[in-house]
């Protein structure tokens, strides 16, 4: 009875398996896994087919992404309840046989148990993190990765910036605000400390502010938007602008040369990936 048993169980385990067989490869590009209190924090996230059917099958519609603090506790996902899933853009809704799709997703857009002042943008308090990733593709197969990061307390002039960048935004949903001083304070302070990990926060909302704000100013949000690029180019803030920036260029080897100039800034970042994918494009062209 034992051994029939066990026979029972070795080919259930083997039907699921001829059902439900592995159809993506999975991979996780972070830029590092120790980062400040209220720093950006990419995933980027690559999807190969690794079939060889003759057909292209469906890219899995739902990526859940959940995040453990130290004590196994779950941290709240500010935009959904806890347990749901995230529904990731990816770019393409199905892949061919080896084809692969990507994309960048910020964690601060809705993980975290902490605010910036007057924002909606949430953060991580300092401490051990683990980034739990799971997909499940259209033949109910499912893959899950899990990645440590560390939170650790800002220190010297990067706490002085994380303080005043808190203090300069706290009056942003006020009703009535200075928004001359505003961006002058913000003005003041990135010239200040020009090289700051929150730099490219700051430069967003810089940008944001002058191209939707009551100063608007098209052309000085998109030199702020450019110093992110250039200066930042590991930022996944960068993802959206890298493309209205090429179209700027007026030709194919233009483009390829402005890329193949942003790669070495990007590196191991989840942006490298994303510079390379439109160097292969332009290449093909």
């Amino acid at each position: 009875m034992k051994h029939l048993l066990q026979l029972l169980i070795i080919i259930f385990v083997l039907s699921v398996n001829l059902v439900a067989q592995k159809q993506f490869e999975m991979n996780v590009i972070m830029l590092k896994d120790t980062f400040l209190v209220g720093e950006e924090i990419d995933l980027g996230l690559t999807l190969t087919n690794i079939t060889d059917m003759a057909q292209p099958i469906k890219v899995p519609g739902t990526i859940g992404i959940q995040i453990y603090d130290a004590k196994d506790n779950e941290v709240k996902d500010n935009n959904k309840v806890i347990g749901a899933v995230h529904r990731f853009g990816m770019t393409k809704s199905e892949l061919k046989p080896k084809e692969a799709d990507y994309y960048i997703y910020n964690l601060m857009s809705s993980f975290g148990n902490k605010y910036y002042h007057g924002t909606l943008t949430t953060y991580l308090e300092a401490g051990e993190y683990k980034i739990k990733i799971r997909i499940k593709s259209a033949n109910n197969f499912i893959e899950e990765k899990i990645i440590s990061i560390n939170i650790i307390e800002p220190i010297g002039d990067e706490l002085t910036f994380f303080n005043s960048f808190n203090s300069i935004l706290s009056p942003l949903l006020a009703q009535k605000y200075d928004e001359i001083l505003f961006l002058e304070q913000l003005q003041n302070l990135h010239k200040t400390y020009p090289n700051s990990v929150y730099s490219p926060i700051l430069l967003d909302i810089l940008a944001a502010n002058m191209r939707f704000g009551v100063l608007k100013n098209e052309e000085k949000a998109d030199e702020y938007r450019n110093e992110i690029l250039e200066k930042y180019t590991w930022s996944g803030l960068n993802w959206g602008f890298l493309s209205e920036s090429l179209k700027a260029k007026a030709s194919r080897n233009e483009k390829i040369d402005y890329l193949n100039s942003l790669l070495p800034k990007s590196a191991n970042s989840p942006m490298h990936k994303i510079i390379e994918n439109y160097i292969k494009i332009e290449t093909a062209k």
